[in-house]
């Protein structure tokens, strides 16, 4: 791994300055000409090749990135949990304190266009607001509050509508004529308005590759029916209500956007960044309109097109300079294997570097939006790495599972009161925990340690703040050194 790293390291030294993704477009027709070459090979793999050979010249190694910093200029970091149950989220308040004991502190909450909007407006100006809705909403938000749980909200689907053997969006906004074409181009397989669990089971994972569920994409990207509108409304709906609540941290504009009719489309939708530029930042940027007119201090979430997993195309944030600390990158890791965990380990950090680049490239933040599984070795190589591209995160998966999980429950420093952060990473391995800042005097820094510990570090103390959470103290006479150098490790049994 790290040859291979030190190679990336180089490229970018080499590279940095000399280009633009903008400049980038230019080598799109030579790249689409190799279609001709590999028109044998299977379709996957022309999408790797294709994707990799893009990646020779992609230049994303310039800019700083950094964490999220709060009204009080603390820098904020977020371990915490997907809760994406439909229609509403199933958690308790004994969940919240099970979920704060193992250091989590952020929910990302799954919210859907079809439970808000169920019914098809008559235009514009004249929308019916499922109100017992947003104070559901409301009543999940308060109880993470009182818990000290921060909030992202995430506008989430799964196939877009349970016509399609989904849900999340609503039967006036999406498109249907010729369903599950062209996985079923005979019409060999009978399926309801509302298919039901067995037709639903035939092939789930390739209807999203159908042409309904692709055009109903391209809709909501392309404004049609002004349905794009509609989906900012939404979205303004949902702003407005929870603009007043600190623990709201911000919105998730669309988890995991597809890329439109995958067949017809096809070179677009592989084409590394095409889809992104063309449509759907152009949605962003629409929908994030109605967001800004109600609220303009939280942060604005926004995610690649699914089958673009190097975010390319996103040539600047969403809402231009002055908006670039309120707005963060937002995306997935999901390569996972039981049988061959180092390939999966690099393929993860590479992965990662590449979309971390992305956020870096933007100046915007980065984050850790969805990771799964259960192997413990995976994790930790993975959250490990989290640690090192400045990376907070929300694991999906259940409660429970995340409870049993030893790998996600990690030291980290939740707060930070520092000028500037050198260091701050956990290595699993060896169960030692490092952060190094610079100081500064207005507020404080507490880190969240799970196990019994030692520490070392010259002029500072830790002092317990509540159960498995301290607060660092400069030492009396050291208030003038301004850098704090703490290791903590765990006892050994």
């Amino acid at each position: 791994m790290n040859t291979l790293r030190d190679e990336i390291n180089q490229i970018c030294k080499q590279k940095r300055g000399q280009q633009s993704l903008r400049q980038l477009d230019k080598n799109q027709q030579s790249v689409l000409n190799m279609q001709g070459q590999i028109g044998h090979i299977r379709i996957e793999y022309q999408q790797m090749i294709i994707i990799f050979n893009y990646l020779i010249s992609i230049v994303l190694c310039e800019f700083q990135n950094g964490y999220y910093v709060d009204k009080n200029e603390t820098i904020k970091i977020f371990h915490g949990l997907n809760l994406n149950d439909y229609p509403l989220p199933k958690i308790s308040e004994d969940d919240f304190i099970a979920l704060s004991k193992i250091g989590f502190n952020l929910i990302r909450v799954s919210v859907f266009f079809d439970q808000l909007i169920p019914y098809q407006p008559t235009s514009l100006k004249n929308i019916t607001y499922n109100s017992s809705y947003l104070s559901d909403l409301d009543n999940i938000v308060q109880l993470a509050k009182k818990n000290n749980f921060y909030v992202i909200l995430v506008a989430d689907q799964v196939l877009l509508n349970k016509q399609f053997c989904g849900y999340g969006f609503p039967d006036w906004a999406i498109q249907r004529s010729n369903f599950p074409v062209p996985y079923d181009n005979y019409g060999k397989i009978k399926f309801d308005l509302y298919p039901n669990k067995d037709q639903c089971s035939t092939n789930f994972e390739s209807f999203i590759k159908t042409d309904d569920v692709g055009n109903s994409f391209e809709n909501l990207y392309k404004n049609v029916n002004n349905l794009t509108e509609y989906f900012g409304l939404f979205w303004q709906k949902l702003a407005d209500k929870l603009k007043n609540q600190e623990n709201v941290i911000g919105y998730d504009i669309l988890n995991n956007p597809q890329c439109g009719n995958y067949y017809r489309t096809y070179y677009q939708c592989i084409w590394p960044g095409w889809n992104n530029r063309q449509l759907i930042m152009p949605f962003y940027q629409k929908v994030n309109q109605y967001i800004r007119e109600v609220e303009k201090t939280k942060i604005v979430f926004y995610q690649t097109q699914d089958t673009d997993f190097i975010g390319s195309g996103f040539d600047d944030n969403i809402n231009g300079n002055e908006y670039r600390k309120r707005e963060s990158y937002s995306y997935r890791i999901t390569y996972k294997s039981e049988y061959f965990k180092e390939l999966a380990t690099n393929l993860n950090y590479y992965s990662m570097w590449l979309e971390y680049h992305v956020g870096k490239h933007a100046q915007v933040l980065s984050f850790l939006s969805e990771f799964s599984g259960t192997d413990e070795y995976l994790l930790n190589r993975l959250l490990n790495y989290a640690d090192y591209f400045q990376s907070s995160w929300t694991y999906k998966g259940s409660i429970q599972q995340a409870l049993k999980l030893e790998a996600l429950n990690r030291p980290y420093a939740q707060s930070i009161c520092a000028e500037q952060v050198f260091h701050h990473q956990y290595d699993s391995i060896n169960q030692v925990f490092k952060l190094q800042f610079k100081l500064k005097n207005e507020c404080s820094t507490y880190l969240f340690i799970p196990f019994d510990y030692g520490y070392q570090c010259q002029n500072c103390i830790l002092r317990m703040f509540s159960e498995r959470v301290f607060e660092i103290k400069l030492t009396k006479n050291t208030q003038s050194q301004q850098q704090i150098n703490l290791i903590v490790w765990k006892k050994k049994v």
